[in-house]
């Protein structure tokens, strides 16, 4: 298993994003896989501190929140869009 030293700096991570040069080129995803993420820890992800400590022992210079969002049709709700719309539905 590999077990990384981590040292995060955001301001290389900044830095590369502001097309700068950094003295390393920061490690960067889009998203890891939860399985992937409670294999590296060997525990699961249960909470926000489980989360950050997984992108912080992996040696990521930041960690990438993002909101959880559900887009099943299903479970969307209709709503009346207002007058200036003609009566148009928007979804909420």
């Amino acid at each position: 298993m590999y077990t990384p030293h981590p040292h995060p700096d955001i301001t290389q991570f900044i830095t590369t994003l502001r097309r700068g040069k950094g003295r390393y080129v920061p490690v960067a995803e889009l998203g890891v896989h939860p399985t992937v993420k409670e294999r590296f820890l060997g525990r699961p992800i249960r909470t926000l501190a489980d989360d950050v400590d997984f992108w912080y022992r992996a040696a990521y210079d930041y960690t990438k929140l993002q909101p959880v969002v559900d887009f099943n049709p299903g479970k969307l709700q209709r709503r009346r869009a207002s007058p200036q719309k003609s009566g148009l539905y928007g979804v909420c």
